[in-house]
């Protein structure tokens, strides 16, 4: 079967059973766009990922985690259900932009993740990776809830760019923590439910959205667990890229633990 049909079948009918969430209209305060989302605690939650290598224990370079499965409203991609991963760790420490400008279409880590990152890591696994469309108009208040967020950043996205490496959005991060904290803005994520949300880096991370009122300010989450804006894209800190890989891919084998992360062909 496919990647993304493995995944959707681990969702069981209840919200929550292998901490994967169904975000259709009846999910309280989810996104509502029909994706399958994993939520909860880092160790709870077993989505590893092997790419790129076919070692028997995966590289820590190459292991990566699931964010969950998107249709083309996400993505771009048409009729397409999606799996969309994210680097278990960072690729190293980069400024938003080394102009100062949160525009992503001339952001240097735009660049980077999309030259140097797959020349370096992703070499003989780039024709797995979709080109998508990545919304980068995105929104101007942390004073909001995963929800709110995902309308302002995705729904009512004015700014799109065609590529295959992105990063997180926002909302990605608030709604990988249980539904407990979806009602929280999240910039005022703590320890709390940052213990609950698995995206959680535990360091200073780039997202992938701009602060729409504000040219030289950019999402990141802090070490604490807070999303907001930083208002210095030239400030150098964690990046993990992440991507969607193309619906042809198939599920071959693997549990998503750690251990024994899924693998495909």
């Amino acid at each position: 079967m496919s990647l993304s049909e493995y995944v959707m079948s681990q969702y069981t009918g209840t919200q929550g059973e292998n901490n994967i969430y169904y975000h259709d209209a009846n999910l309280t305060n989810g996104a509502g766009d029909n994706s399958y989302r994993y939520a909860g605690a880092s160790t709870d939650v077993n989505n590893y990922i092997c790419l790129g290598s076919s070692e028997i224990i995966c590289p820590a370079d190459n292991l990566y985690r699931i964010i969950g499965v998107f249709g083309d409203d996400n993505h771009g991609v048409s009729g397409q259900q999606l799996v969309k991963v994210i680097k278990n760790t960072s690729y190293g420490i980069h400024e938003w932009s080394t102009s100062n400008s949160s525009d992503w279409a001339t952001a240097s880590l735009k660049i980077t993740l999309n030259s140097t990152f797959i020349t370096e890591k992703l070499s003989g696994f780039e024709d797995k990776i979709a080109e998508v469309t990545w919304r980068v108009s995105g929104y101007s208040t942390s004073a909001a809830t995963a929800k709110t967020v995902y309308t302002g950043e995705i729904t009512n996205a004015t700014k799109t760019y065609t590529a295959k490496i992105g990063l997180i959005y926002p909302s990605d991060y608030g709604y990988a923590t249980t539904p407990d904290y979806w009602t929280t803005n999240v910039y005022d994520y703590n320890t709390a439910a940052s213990s609950k949300d698995w995206l959680f880096l535990g360091s200073y991370e780039w997202l992938l959205s701009p602060n729409s009122s504000t040219p030289s300010s950019a999402w990141v989450v802090n070490s604490s667990g807070s999303a907001y804006h930083l208002n210095s894209v030239i400030s150098s800190i964690a990046v993990r890229p992440s991507f969607y890989l193309l619906s042809s891919v198939n599920f071959a084998g693997g549990d998503g633990t750690k251990n024994s992360p899924i693998r495909i062909n």
